[in-house]
């Protein structure tokens, strides 16, 4: 199979959006026709495809967010196409296209119930910098920068149920714990961890 990633035209054209559509509905069982009409609408959207052949098998679709930083607001891979590089084809080339367009850092939010998309930003380089209470769940924040920056930041605390970003919580992570907080001071960012229940 040779998937090809390129980045769609805005507005999408009637055959475009009808498969984005399909597409949602596969991975999410919903049209997502609003979200569709918000995120062209978006300052600076850009989304980009990967078909096989004629059918569209992924997406990544972002847009700025605030000054030099661009926000990924929606992905997806159809389910009979995960776990072959798709997702992290997407985002190589939504990330490298913000860095040539001048964005500083990516950013993106995402939920414990999306369990492998948070791992996979996070080997993307993402780090986990705040978390908003969201209809009685965790909505976490993350951040990429852009460029020649060291990251992830360093630990804000340290002590038991506190790691920082990086290698140990993608190991927690996949041993089945939740993010209960993050505390970010001083240049720093903590992540409190609650383990996967007994």
């Amino acid at each position: 199979m040779a998937v090809r990633i390129e980045r769609g035209e805005l507005p999408l054209s009637p055959a475009v959006r009808e498969a984005v559509e399909a597409l949602n509905v596969a991975c999410f069982w919903d049209r997502g026709s609003e979200k569709v009409d918000f995120l062209e609408q978006r300052p600076g959207s850009t989304v980009w495809l990967a078909w096989d052949d004629d059918e569209l098998v992924g997406l990544k679709w972002g847009a700025t967010a605030r000054p030099r930083e661009h926000h990924s607001h929606h992905g997806m891979v159809a389910p009979s196409h995960r776990r072959q590089g798709i997702a992290s084809a997407l985002m190589r080339e939504q990330h490298a296209w913000a860095e040539a367009a001048g964005h500083r850092a990516v950013t993106t939010n995402t939920f414990h119930a999306f369990r492998p998309m948070l791992l996979l930003d996070l080997q993307h380089g993402f780090a986990v910098v705040g978390v908003i209470a969201h209809d009685g769940d965790c909505k976490l924040l993350l951040e990429r920068p852009l460029g020649d920056v060291p990251w992830p930041p360093p630990a804000a605390i340290e002590g038991p149920g506190w790691v920082a970003n990086g290698e140990a919580l993608i190991a927690a992570l996949r041993d089945g714990a939740s993010i209960e907080g993050v505390v970010v001071a001083d240049g720093g960012v903590s992540v409190r961890l609650t383990p996967r229940s007994a």
